[in-house]
């Protein structure tokens, strides 16, 4: 988190030195700045004690995303592109020495849940599928761009047809379902799913039918074989239903910013009936931060405690309330009608379906609330914004 906040501050005071173009009040930016005063009225009502960590991250996001915008024009932005793949290909190599019982990053957390679990340089493995589901669009404009020649292949006396360079090209294109795979995440791999269909269809229409026919059943084997074993279906949307339901008894504010960890109740899931129970809060001090919750002896042997809901948009009604959901929602709309506006490049297609990717992804797990990937949000929204207005 220092290292987040200390990047967001050195960013903005680069581009108070060396830059100087003006931020339109455009309707995204006005409704941009809304939030950010929404976000600061939350934290004042707790008295600035409880939801520190969720006001800082959405001020240097905006903080980020103003300071991307004053320093960078858009002719600069395939250095975005290749700094995001850089940052894949780094773990794709962390992934296949981890893979292969080498950690340099994890090694001292022998014994942990880390050790010997191929997520790269992301600590959850969740992220890092999102994290190239999020990039898959930029993976697929380098794909695009090499020029490839028909193979003719052979073995031995036997002569084979001439393999088609859209084919070269098809096989390339599926290569980030390596590490969406190991992230055994629905939500990532529905996000890249999405991400990369609507990429081909923008960019690579010919490769559009055989990837979504290839993805569907990919997809689907990937859910039924290796991730509803683990049991998600089964917990979270009880927990969504009952957090909706206490969310609705106070929906315009919500419950204030990383209430549900320090709301009202708490959440927990039984590990043995893998049911969602929920304890209330005994005590808060505003002075000190302190809170207390009724909580059973049993408590660290027989339940979980869910410090998030794994789900965006139920997160932002439970701690932003209706207001915050609708802001959000309007940020959405204008950040598509940006697009709609923008000439469909390579990077552009990449940026906006790598935003998808986020808000797919954020469905089922939540990427907005770590910086390690919700950074790119807040860059992604000034690529927009720079592509419409930047003359």
């Amino acid at each position: 988190m220092r290292l987040w906040q200390a990047f967001c501050v050195m960013f903005a005071l680069l581009s108070l030195c060396v830059a100087n173009k003006p931020i339109k009040l455009s309707k995204f930016n006005i409704t941009l700045g809304l939030f950010g005063v929404w976000t600061y009225l939350l934290y004042a009502i707790t008295q600035f004690i409880l939801g520190g960590i969720v006001f800082v991250n959405v001020f240097y996001g905006i903080l980020l995303y103003a300071s991307f915008i004053r320093i960078y024009d858009k002719e600069d932005y395939h250095i975005v592109g290749k700094v995001l793949l850089g940052v894949g290909i780094y773990n794709i190599v962390l992934i296949l020495m981890q893979q292969y019982v080498f950690d340099p990053i994890y090694v001292a957390n022998s014994g942990s849940f880390l050790q010997n679990d191929p997520m790269g340089s992301f600590c959850l493995k969740a992220i890092m599928g999102i994290f190239f589901a999020v990039i898959w669009g930029f993976y697929l404009g380098v794909v695009d761009k090499i020029k490839f020649k028909n193979l003719k292949l052979s073995i031995g006396k036997w002569k084979l047809d001439t393999l088609p360079a859209s084919t070269v090209k098809f096989v390339l294109a599926l290569a980030p379902l390596y590490p969406l795979y190991y992230a055994r995440s629905t939500g990532a791999m529905l996000a890249g799913v999405v991400a990369c269909l609507i990429y081909l269809w923008m960019r690579m229409r010919r490769l559009f039918a055989p990837m979504l026919i290839t993805l569907i059943i990919g997809a689907s084997i990937f859910v039924v074989k290796y991730d509803a074993p683990m049991g998600t279906f089964n917990t979270r949307p009880a927990m969504w239903k009952m957090t909706i339901k206490t969310a609705m008894m106070q929906p315009i504010t919500g419950y204030c910013l990383d209430s549900v960890r320090s709301g009202p109740v708490r959440y927990f899931m039984d590990k043995g009936t893998q049911k969602t129970v929920s304890f209330p809060r005994t005590e808060i001090n505003l002075q000190t931060g302190g809170i207390s919750y009724l909580l059973p002896p049993d408590l660290a042997t027989r339940y979980d405690a869910w410090d998030n809901l794994h789900c965006e948009p139920i997160q932002l009604l439970y701690e932003f309330g209706v207001t915050g959901l609708i802001l959000v929602g309007l940020l959405i709309w204008f950040a598509r009608k940006m697009f709609l506006k923008t000439v469909k490049s390579n990077y552009i297609c990449a940026v906006y379906c790598g935003m998808i990717a986020l808000f797919i992804a954020g469905l089922t797990q939540f990427p907005f609330h770590l910086a390690r990937i919700g950074y790119l949000l807040p860059l992604f929204g000034a690529m927009l914004y720079q592509e419409v207005n930047d003359a």
